[in-house]
């Protein structure tokens, strides 16, 4: 990479930085450095273990303060407090969205729940019976805990170097009165109609050689209720059959449909693209989980929790930000491996860098100031014990009753 694209990469990368910082309306400083820490998470394990990053120059105890006053200080649901609430999410996510590369056609985005089972938290509020895929044969997979919606933009192929990346928009927890589906709607629907952003305007790995057949019908119709009339939304049916190379079949035929007034703008070859591109999703959260602990947290409490959970998936956007100015680091045993080309590094290789990066670039939050020793509890003092709290169960769907003859 030359001198100058890496000034204009860099400034990129500290103006949004900027932007993010003043996002946050309590104990700024804090929740930046904690952001900085995870982003370059290597060794910890748990929360607490982050105060001994070197980015991260506060005591253990302001790391838990900064998780606490991510979304708000005080206790209260005033409306002025949930307009700050929004006025913050709505500056991050024009923060977030100006990192997105610019689409000809369209921007791609996708949604999926991914499980937080605590089954050993018994004073955690709204626990349901959530799905986890469960290696064991013949164990039902399921488990107990809260489940968490995720919608992600996908960026083109081409600004990734066909490295599945996905850019985390909005997390929400899916509550117990609540579905994945009607969540992950709602995050769709407040992200399109935010002004102010971008889209508001609007072979394989292996080597092997592969086939594709896309078989395609317009204008069709399906049945539909009372309450949801599907006559008044047509679409394009697909059919997609993969083969080898010697014409034999590789996975049964995959059907999808096309379903808006713009499906007609969109070749076929495009909406199998797209929806091939849809795993990438699956890549964040396993990095997610596994490198920046998005699963680690062991609070009590529901509002502390979701504060960490964003505020792993806020580390996440950092190393796409970063992704230009990282440095590939092989390990020893990877030195033979194919080399990447910088810009087009994974998030696992950005990782590994970004401690070098907000080293050298510095951050914009301020150094904290010593400002004595706490005195503690008072001697007597009795800590009100938490509430156990049942596992909730959602109830099946009633079916509705066919009426007999008689």
């Amino acid at each position: 990479m030359s001198q100058k694209k890496y000034n204009q990469s860099r400034q990129e990368f500290e103006q949004f930085r900027d932007k993010l910082y003043q996002s946050f309306n309590y104990r700024k400083d804090t929740i930046m450095n904690l952001v900085d820490a995870i982003a370059a998470n290597t060794t910890a394990r748990s929360p607490v273990e982050l105060c001994l990053s070197p980015i991260f120059p506060r005591e253990y105890s302001a790391l838990y303060k900064g998780i606490q006053a991510y979304r708000s200080e005080s206790s209260n649901n005033s409306i002025e407090t949930r307009k700050k609430e929004q006025a913050q999410f709505e500056a991050r996510l024009e923060a977030i969205a100006e990192l997105i590369p610019t689409a000809e056609k369209f921007y791609l985005f996708a949604a999926d729940v991914t499980p937080l089972p605590r089954p050993y938290a018994p004073t955690l509020e709204d626990r349901t019976i959530i799905y986890q895929p469960n290696t064991v044969q013949g164990n039902k997979p399921i488990n107990i805990g809260h489940s968490y919606s995720v919608l992600t933009a996908l960026p083109p192929k081409e600004s990734t170097g066909e490295i599945p990346w996905a850019i985390p928009l909005m997390v929400n927890r899916v509550k117990s009165s609540e579905t994945g589906k009607q969540v992950g709607s709602q995050q769709l629907k407040q992200i399109l109609t935010q002004k102010n952003l971008p889209w508001s305007n609007l072979t394989t790995k292996r080597g092997r050689l592969l086939n594709v057949t896309i078989q395609s019908w317009s204008d069709m119709l399906m049945r539909g209720s009372r309450d949801c009339p599907m006559h008044c939304h047509p679409f394009t049916l697909m059919q997609i059959q993969v083969t080898s190379s010697e014409g034999l079949r590789i996975w049964k035929p995959m059907w999808l449909i096309m379903i808006g007034q713009g499906r007609n703008e969109l070749t076929i070859t495009e909406a199998y693209q797209s929806y091939r591109q849809r795993y990438d999703i699956e890549h964040l959260l396993r990095f997610g989980k596994q490198r920046l602990l998005l699963n680690a947290s062991a609070t009590p409490e529901v509002e502390h929790e979701e504060n960490w959970v964003e505020l792993s998936f806020l580390a996440y956007v950092q190393l796409w930000a970063a992704r230009k100015l990282a440095l590939t680091l092989p390990r020893s045993w990877e030195r033979y491996l194919p080399q990447k080309t910088q810009g087009f590094l994974s998030p696992s290789m950005v990782n590994r860098d970004m401690q070098r990066i907000i080293t050298e670039i510095g951050t914009p939050a301020k150094l904290p100031k010593l400002r004595g020793y706490s005195g503690g509890r008072t001697t007597g003092m009795v800590q009100t014990k938490r509430i156990h709290h049942q596992v909730i169960k959602k109830a099946k769907q009633s079916e509705p009753t066919t009426p007999t003859a008689v």
